[in-house]
């Protein structure tokens, strides 16, 4: 994994998706997703993975696996090995919003949430219910943008 990388964190109450999308493709919002996509995000409480990366324009369908975990699985030793070093944009429940979804960024060993209010910070916090895995021929590529 390359060794120094830039974190996006959230502007809004509901943009995760789109700090995740940021940080995975190392571009900033501006770059990325137009103002009509961000208000979207917050108007309609979040954005899913799929809608954020077809808004930066990608198409990665095939680069990437969805992943819906039972909660029977969610262990922390479970989850390293579904990840094996893989980038990941994991779906956990909300530690700020009731009843909503939260998305973190995982970079092949290391957590980031990008909120900026409580966050997670440990794989093994994480009770995972969608895991996105991204390719990592993708995530190469993507390295050198």
């Amino acid at each position: 994994m390359k060794g120094f990388f830039n974190i996006y964190k959230q502007r809004y109450d509901y943009d995760c998706v789109l700090a995740c999308v940021s940080t995975l493709l190392q571009k900033d919002y501006a770059e990325l997703f137009s103002e009509e996509i961000i208000k979207k995000a917050e108007e309609e409480k979040g954005l899913s993975v799929k809608e954020a990366l077809d808004a930066a324009k990608l198409q990665i369908n095939t680069d990437y696996w969805e992943v819906f975990i039972p909660y029977e699985m969610a262990s922390s030793g479970n989850l390293k090995r579904l990840l094996n070093g893989r980038r990941a944009i994991i779906i956990v429940p909300s530690l700020n919003n009731w009843n909503a979804q939260h998305a973190v960024y995982w970079h092949g060993e290391t957590l980031y949430d990008p909120s900026n209010k409580q966050t997670y910070t440990w794989l093994d916090h994480l009770i995972p219910r969608t895991i996105f895995i991204f390719n990592e021929i993708l995530c190469r590529k993507l390295d050198y943008f």
